[in-house]
């Protein structure tokens, strides 16, 4: 039987205690619970908390929280860009609906404004044939002609023809013009 041997007196024994990187296991946890149960959004802690604990040992637990983190990462900022293409996709296509409307509906009152003038100097609108002369040169988004029709001294209408380019179908654009008011209306898949 071997013999261990007793410390002198004045001396203390030390154990040695087995090393961890605390701040480490609690980035790799960050970063494990954050990929799984979060979507990702605890991993940018979890990496953070790894990387500062790869500055000390045991490194294992940093290192796995480090990558874990930063897969994590990258898929929320995936998800961020992915999602604001999709919403700059949806404002780009709404303004490419919306452009050709808004384009009529500015060249309808400058119309508006050549009629109104004309009651304001006659007190009545024109006829038919002298509304549409004068208008001649105002055009909606699809480069046709607006129309102009007195429907009374006090009332008119301006019309755009629309996308299909055909007057009185479901997707006219109306000016009307009634006793100082104004009402404009778009039909939109045959309902205005």
């Amino acid at each position: 039987m071997t013999q261990q041997a007793v410390p002198p007196p004045g001396y203390a024994v030390v154990v040695p205690q087995p090393v961890s990187n605390n701040l480490g296991i609690a980035g790799f946890v960050l970063s494990l619970v954050g990929l799984f149960a979060c979507g990702g959004l605890l991993c940018p802690l979890g990496a953070l908390l790894s990387f500062i604990a790869l500055f000390k040992q045991p490194r294992g637990f940093a290192l796995a929280g480090f990558i874990i983190g930063m897969v994590g990462s990258f898929g929320i900022i995936i998800f961020l860009l992915l999602g604001g293409l999709a919403f700059m996709a949806g404002v780009l296509g709404f303004a490419w609906l919306a452009a050709p409307t808004i384009q009529t509906g500015s060249s309808m009152g400058e119309s508006q404004a050549v009629i109104v003038e004309y009651h304001d100097e006659h007190g009545a609108f024109p006829g038919d044939f002298q509304g549409n002369l004068m208008i001649r040169d105002h055009t909606d988004a699809w480069e046709t002609q607006l129309r102009y029709e007195r429907i009374s001294d006090d009332a008119f209408e301006i019309r755009s023809a629309g996308p299909d380019r055909t007057f009185d179908t479901s997707d006219d654009i109306t000016f009307e013009g009634l006793g100082g008011q104004v009402t404009v209306e778009f039909n939109v898949d045959g309902e205005s």
